[in-house]
């Protein structure tokens, strides 16, 4: 088959070559390179035909699936113009319906499937992206009929199985959601949407090792380098991994790095620093990484110095945590930008250091990082090396990253006096709860707080080590994915077959109120941190109502998040070397009603006055780091580790 397409390819480039303006041959090369998977060729065809005819519908729609998935506003651009000149041919409407998702324009998605809906009424892909796109809208109802009608017509629509575990997922029917992802992927093995969804999914519910392998299949069945990236960063969850092997498979995972671009022309910034740009995910909002985010931000732009925001945060998303970033410096939206748009708009911005704040926490943008959009480039709030040879710097301090001990990164590290600076998000006031729990109740309630992914099988074994040794007491776990009653119970089996039994158990689904969320924290007595993945928001909120939080001294990166928090509050005393220690210590505050009652009165206070509540002191060390490492790119000196004060001086 291969040999006669290639006759005819060949036959039809004769034939052009003495037609010129002929659209119906070129396009004709454009589908025979399409279908052969010459895809740059082909789209030189489809832009050949459109040339000699620019109203050729077939080559504007076909050019246009082509682009859609590194240019969305090009494709969007030639599907309207498909619509303009048919209005009432599906394959347009359709196509502008479905890629009108990738810029953030849910409300046009959803107008241009109703329309092909009423053009095309039996469709099951229709049906199924429709209901969908409304269960996103928060239509649930009306979402779901659309996806029921759409698998009555054909019970293997993929796009309906997808549909309808995403409304499920928001129905809080979690595990009936997982259920429609895996039909969806037995319809379509390897399909891109239901593998992600899966993969979110079973992270939210704890089962790490099915996200693990929901990445892995995403990974073998896409080739992106953001999915193998985030495939690797998932094994900073597993107890297990090896810190090297981790390193070695985020390496792995990377796109190719381009070459050190001259030194071009940088906007002025404060003194001797260029402008700052800050690459973001989507979490330039009321989350918790604006805890420890946007207070550094705001400590640098009250320093003069000149910030940029690059996010993929939709405009309709944006709240007051936004605006307080929009304080800080300017607004670019990403969103809709392909990797190679975004770095151009870093560039054109005049970047000259680059600070990744999220996205290589979420395998986005690591194309961006590969591209080497800014002369220097930096992470912050990482949970591990990004493994990209781009990457110049990583900021830490002395207890995250030691000196003289090996970091199991590929970055140089920038250590500050403090890795962290926190600042509690808005919240209404409340009220001063200086006695522990226990003196009322009569009996000790330990709690968690963090999230399902990060308490694995050695978490839940320590945990209910600590029941059984402290068998009055209760356990609260707050989560996400406890809003499906169908998890609950599973956790709830898991500890009973542990020797916890469901009756002390009081499991907890999350909420958007902070001030019910520190109300909680402020009812339980000793809170229990998670490993290797320690938390880092949960802890600092604990420790501001009050609460002891016992952590885990770990051996890597992001198990050395709860030691770094503690030692600069000033509470090394609840730092446990060995998961036995940890118990030990959990179990003696729990029945030392003196000493829960001191820090509930000392530690709010403590964290007042530690070096993580300093406005001036993360600040000023990574303004200082940020000066000294232009300084070495201008000088055409590579990366090296930058300790802040100086040691020289």
């Amino acid at each position: 088959m291969t040999d006669v397409r290639s006759t005819e390819e060949r036959a039809s480039k004769a034939r052009l070559a003495l037609e010129p303006r002929d659209p119906e041959l070129a396009f004709r090369l454009a589908v025979g390179c399409h279908g052969a998977g010459a895809i740059a060729a082909a789209g030189r065809w489809y832009g050949r035909t459109l040339a000699i005819e620019g109203a050729h519908l077939g080559a504007m729609i076909n050019a246009a699936s082509l682009l859609a998935a590194g240019h969305p506003r090009r494709a969007l651009a030639l599907f309207r113009r498909s619509v303009a000149l048919a209005p009432d041919m599906i394959a347009g409407v359709a196509n502008l319906g479905f890629h009108s998702t990738a810029v953030g324009r849910p409300l046009d998605v959803a107008a241009w499937l109703e329309r092909a809906h009423a053009l095309a009424p039996g469709d099951p892909f229709i049906l199924g992206h429709l209901g969908g796109t409304l269960g996103d809208l928060g239509s649930l109802a009306r979402g779901m009929r659309m996806a029921r009608r759409a698998l009555a017509l054909d019970p293997a629509a993929a796009a309906a199985l997808t549909g309808s575990a995403a409304i499920a997922n928001k129905l809080d029917q979690i595990d009936r959601a997982i259920r429609f992802y895996r039909r969806s992927l037995a319809v379509a093995p390897g399909a891109a949407m239901p593998l992600i969804n899966l993969r979110l999914a079973l992270f939210e519910c704890g089962d790490i090792d099915g996200a693990m392998a929901a990445a892995d299949a995403l990974v073998r069945s896409t080739r992106d380098p953001e999915h193998a990236l985030m495939a690797a960063q998932l094994r900073v969850l597993d107890e297990h991994t090896d810190p090297e092997q981790l390193l070695a498979g985020l390496v792995a995972a990377q796109p190719p790095v381009a070459a050190r671009d001259p030194q071009p022309r940088m906007s002025s910034g404060a003194g001797a620093l260029p402008r700052i740009g800050i690459l973001d995910d989507r979490f330039l909002s009321r989350t918790t990484h604006a805890t420890t985010v946007l207070p550094l931000m705001e400590g640098l732009a009250d320093r003069g110095l000149d910030l940029v925001f690059f996010t993929n945060l939709p405009p309709p998303e944006w709240d007051d945590v936004t605006q307080a970033y929009r304080r800080c410096g300017e607004i670019v939206w990403t969103g809709a930008m392909s990797d190679e748009d975004v770095c151009g708009a870093v560039r054109a911005a005049k970047v000259g250091i680059l600070i990744d704040t999220a996205s290589h926490l979420t395998g986005r943008r690591s194309g961006v990082i590969a591209r080497r959009a800014a002369p220097v480039q930096i992470a912050y709030a990482a949970i591990s090396s990004s493994g990209s040879a781009a990457m110049d710097y990583v900021i830490a301090d002395e207890v995250l990253l030691p000196r003289g001990r090996p970091t199991h990164l590929s970055e140089r590290v920038i250590r500050l006096p403090v890795g962290y600076r926190y600042r509690a998000l808005p919240r209404p006031p409340l009220p001063a709860t200086t006695v522990p729990p226990r003196a009322s109740r009569g009996f000790p309630t330990f709690g968690s707080f963090n999230t399902l992914a990060k308490i694995g099988t050695g978490v839940w074994t320590c945990w209910a080590k600590l029941m059984r040794l402290v068998p009055e007491a209760r356990l609260v776990v707050k989560a996400s994915a406890f809003r499906d009653q169908a998890v609950r119970s599973r956790v709830a089996g898991r500890l009973r077959d542990l020797g916890v039994e469901p009756a002390r158990l009081d499991l907890v689904p999350w909420t958007q109120d902070t001030a019910g969320h520190l109300s909680l924290i402020a009812s339980v007595d000793v809170g229990l941190d998670s490993f290797p993945f320690n938390g880092v928001t949960t802890t600092f909120d604990a420790l501001s109502m009050g609460v002891p939080v016992p952590v885990l001294a770990g051996r890597s990166f992001v198990g050395r998040f709860g030691e770094c928090i503690l030692s600069h509050v000033g509470v090394p005393e609840l730092i446990a070397e060995s998961p036995d220690e940890l118990v030990a210590i959990a179990a003696r505050l729990a029945r030392d009603e003196d000493a829960l009652r001191r820090y509930r009165t000392e530690l709010p206070q403590r964290l007042a006055d530690s070096p993580t509540a300093r406005p001036d002191l993360m600040a000023a060390g990574l303004a200082g780091s940020l000066a000294l490492a232009w300084q070495r790119w201008k000088n055409g000196e590579p990366p090296t580790d930058i300790d802040w004060p100086r040691s020289d001086g």
